[in-house]
């Protein structure tokens, strides 16, 4: 990381791989093709980046993220994580594209109970900044029909006076899973339209990005 920083800070990195407009450091994110927090190391990762920041002087100047799914909430290194995080003035961007058993099977693959979701979207947000990040899309050429939605809803409801807000996107690039035949974009307006739907229901503040 502080190689990495090095280059982008001091160095030329920027010039040599960015177009000029980008050129800028957005931010610091923990993410990637695995879940983030099923590191066991989770927390002293984030203990050594801040020093690495602090280092550089970019330290409560440039945005820290942690994008997760969720899953392991309930770990004791993954609290101290969030403890250390929450320490570095970062933000999660917690995944939930959906709010019924169904969909989180299908979407995510994942069987774990729509209760455990929200208890831990919970736990997170009442330690660290928290946004929900959700994806919709088309299947099969249809929009997610009202059951999804309203179970989405619902699922929001219960965390309103918790989370900072949600991030609504569409698809952005080709998906990589075997069902990518079946997925399609919704269009922008729909993205907008649902998106006020949930403030109306809900009371969370959307930023859409289609």
């Amino acid at each position: 990381m502080a190689g990495f920083l090095e280059q982008v800070l001091v160095g030329d990195y920027l010039s040599r791989h960015v177009p000029e407009a980008c050129r800028r450091l957005a931010d610091i994110a923990f993410s990637g093709d695995g879940e983030p927090t099923s590191a066991r190391e989770f927390p002293e990762v984030l203990q050594v980046s801040a020093r690495v920041m602090e280092s550089f002087g970019i330290l409560g100047k440039l945005p820290v993220r942690l994008i997760t799914n969720g899953s392991f909430m309930h770990r004791d290194e993954v609290k101290r994580g969030l403890m250390n995080l929450a320490a570095m003035a970062g933000e999660v961007w917690f995944k939930v594209d959906r709010g019924d058993p169904e969909g989180m099977l299908s979407i995510n693959q994942s069987r774990i109970p729509v209760e455990r979701v929200v208890a831990n979207l919970r736990d997170c947000a009442e330690r660290v900044p928290t946004w929900v990040q959700s994806c919709w899309f088309a299947w099969d050429g249809q929009a997610p029909g009202k059951e999804a939605r309203q179970a989405y809803l619902e699922l929001l409801s219960q965390v309103a006076d918790v989370v900072k807000g949600v991030h609504l996107y569409g698809l952005a690039r080709p998906s990589q899973q075997p069902e990518a035949g079946r997925l399609g974009r919704l269009s922008g307006a729909e993205l907008e339209n649902w998106g006020r739907c949930i403030e109306k229901e809900t009371g969370i503040s959307v930023v859409v990005s289609p």
